[in-house]
């Protein structure tokens, strides 16, 4: 290696260790806040050797709006060496210097490189790198924290991190996405947090969530903030009026507190912040307390609080606001005369129906300065309270009125029925509340009832005979037939479930008496099907398997197999029913091979409309040997629940094989008006809906 060669490599090795700026790592730093001509800026920088450009800087104005510029220095100047730069946070010039160590600084200068006068200079400090700052940021917002300083310092902490550009090109967009929508979750988990919190009045986290929610405000004075901090200063007090506490207690007593509201709104009514935050609510929550719950003398110790606050106008602004504060004050006392009134209700159905369940009737406050909106965050919890205690009151004397020999399903429809539902939806929770404390009250009568019946059921069951019949007027010996019929629901539903193992239980101890009258019921009914002529009286009735109804569930296997052995017997003996009553009437063959005449021109073979196995039809023939034939036709249905017969005559007509119908009867009643009697349609209705028939 040559001489100048070793030299050269020392000189870079010289370089590496003693100029940090030359390492080819980026460095990060970023300054304090400073004001210029009213205007004030945050820097962020970063020094990267080895890039191209190697030098980026950006200002952040008070509003987290960021413009920046990129330089290509020259080494020099990364090893120490002061740079002029130009256009840096609109300024005409400024200039870098201490590139190479660890606290640079910029100076703002004019165009005549002179200092701008009351212009401190950009002192900066190392920064971690961006991503480990968005990292740090994200790590604050997956805490789960809901304290209002928490939210404050990562709010900070999210308005402080460097612009995305910075960060790994595929981060750019994602990273400051997760630190938004971060930011959103917690402080949407702080304002439940604030508002399931703000309805106590004691304990220390209780004490401390108001103040600690006015110094969150004082970071923002945001217009969501400023509407969660009001209201939860009207549900504090709303909570200590409920409690008949002293409301005054939760005002601000803390004149350095105090005077941050007050000093922090500009004196100007016609700036940004003033307007949107308003008179009334920045005095509302400077005094931690709502308009509406001041006094004269609370009024007064305010503006004596406020001397020790550099601003003066917060007396103006009271003076300014005060009649309508006392309009307020005066509604408010109205407000609480009508809720004395409610609290006076004596808790007894009676009443409570009487005054429609506590409804309250804001008409009577149309002439106070309150708001609807007002009036109902003041009543609502108000009167949820007292309907809350009246609650074990009502539902005892409702279920006091239960009948203990009430039949179940009536235990369990009693709360319903006995209450009136509101018209609101306050007063649908109310009744639904007042209805499940009623059915637990309920539930226990429920629940020695339905055991009180099995037993007696159970006893029934076992000292009921052994026939068919006996069964069947015992309802298959049913264990608590209603059972399954019961509602359930969620109070219910412990007892149900005792009395469907209790019910279990017993059944088991009368299964095998059941069986036996199933089993020989089952026996007797192939014998039945197998003896069953087709001219019997009772064939009609056995066919329709009305032995075994259709209500009683015990019976079910046997319906549907009676039913299945009446379908194959009405195919097989179909043409032997017909034959057969054929025969009885010495029919000839006319009128077994003829038809019958439906309308002119139309009709049906005899053999079609007559020989049905399901109707008990009798045929008997008229008239002596040389006269006119005609037949007599009597016929029940015993799928009907008519107990009369129908009659019809049967006659030829002068066209051979052709019958027509004529002098329709019924034995009970007569023929229902607009029936034709010498119409085979109404024959037709009649065998098949003998009720239709009758008038």
């Amino acid at each position: 290696m040559t001489t100048s060669a070793a030299r050269l490599l020392g000189t870079v090795a010289l370089l590496c260790l003693g100029f940090p700026a030359l390492a080819d790592d980026a460095r990060y730093f970023t300054s304090q806040r400073v004001v210029c001509d009213g205007r004030a800026h945050i820097i962020e920088l970063k020094i990267a050797p080895a890039d191209e450009p190697n030098l980026q800087m950006f200002w952040r104005d008070d509003k987290n709006r960021i413009s920046g510029r990129d330089w290509h220095l020259p080494s020099q100047h990364l090893l120490g060496e002061p740079v002029l730069l130009e256009h840096v946070a609109n300024y005409p010039k400024a200039v870098m210097a201490g590139l190479d160590g660890e606290a640079p600084t910029l100076t703002l200068t004019g165009f005549d490189h002179n200092p701008i006068p009351n212009c401190d200079a950009f002192a900066l400090t190392p920064a971690a790198t961006p991503e480990a700052r968005y990292d740090a940021v994200q790590s604050m917002l997956d805490s789960g924290s809901t304290a209002p300083g928490d939210v404050a310092a990562a709010r900070v902490a999210a308005d402080d991190l460097p612009p995305p550009v910075l960060l790994p090109p595929l981060d750019r967009q994602t990273a400051p996405r997760a630190v938004q929508h971060g930011l959103q979750e917690m402080v949407q988990r702080m304002a439940d947090e604030v508002q399931d919190l703000a309805g106590e009045i004691d304990g220390d986290a209780a004490a401390a969530l108001l103040p600690g929610l006015r110094d969150y405000w004082l970071a923002s004075r945001g217009s969501d903030d400023t509407k969660l901090l009001l209201r939860a200063q009207e549900t504090r007090a709303v909570a200590l009026m409920i409690a008949g506490r002293d409301v005054t207690g939760m005002a601000e007593t803390d004149p350095a507190r105090f005077c941050a509201v007050v000093d922090g709104v500009s004196t100007n009514t016609m700036s940004p912040n003033y307007v949107m935050i308003g008179e009334e609510s920045l005095i509302e929550i400077a005094s931690g307390l709502p308009l509406e719950h001041w006094t004269r003398d609370f009024a007064e110790a305010s503006i004596a609080l406020s001397k020790d606050c550099e601003s003066d106008r917060y007396e103006a602004m009271l003076a300014q606001v005060w009649p309508r504060a006392e309009a307020r004050i005066a509604g408010m006392e109205k407000l609480r005369t009508a809720i004395a009134e409610l609290a006076a209700v004596p808790v007894t159905l009676e009443d409570y129906r009487a005054h429609d369940w506590l409804a309250f009737d804001p008409s009577g406050l149309r002439d106070s300065d309150l708001s609807p909106e007002d009036v109902r965050a003041i009543t609502e919890p108000v009167i949820a309270k007292m309907r809350q205690d009246a609650i074990p009151v009502l539902a005892e004397e409702l279920a006091a009125r239960l009948d203990p020999s009430a039949e179940l399903w009536q235990m369990q429809e009693h709360c319903l029925r006995e209450t009136t539902l509101g018209s609101f939806a306050s007063e649908r929770a109310f009744h639904e509340a007042l209805v499940r404390a009623c059915h637990e009250r309920v539930a226990p009568m429920l629940l020695v009832a339905g055991q009180n019946q099995i037993a007696a059921d159970l006893a029934r069951a076992e000292a009921a005979g052994d026939s068919f019949e006996d069964a069947v007027s015992a309802q298959g010996y049913a264990i608590l037939p209603d059972y399954a019929n019961l509602t359930t629901s969620a109070v219910f539903a412990p007892a149900l479930t005792e009395l469907g193992e209790a019910r279990a239980a017993a059944e088991a101890q009368i299964t095998q008496k059941r069986d036996r009258v199933l089993e020989a019921e089952a026996t007797r009914l192939q014998e039945v099907f197998a003896d069953l002529d087709p001219m019997d009286e009772d064939r009609a009735l056995i066919l329709t398997c009305r032995h075994y109804p259709a209500d009683q569930a015990w019976l079910g296997d046997l319906r549907s197999a009676c039913q299945e052995m009446s379908q194959r017997y009405q195919q097989d003996y179909r043409d032997e029913v017909c034959e057969a009553l054929f025969d009885s009437g010495k029919a000839p063959d006319a009128l077994r091979d003829g038809q019958i005449e439906i309308s002119l021109g139309n009709s049906v073979p005899v053999r079609e409309a007559l020989c049905d196995p399901l109707i008990q039809m009798q045929l008997t023939r008229q008239g002596g040997l040389f006269s006119t034939k005609t037949y007599e036709l009597s016929f029940r249905n015993p799928a009907s629940d008519y107990v009369g017969a129908v009659s019809a005559t049967l006659s030829e007509t002068d066209s051979a094989g052709l019958w027509r119908i004529s002098d329709i009867t019924l034995s009970e009643g007569a023929l229902r008006a607009g029936l034709d009697p010498n119409d085979a349609r109404t024959l037709g209705l009649c065998l098949n809906e003998p009720l239709q028939c009758a008038n």
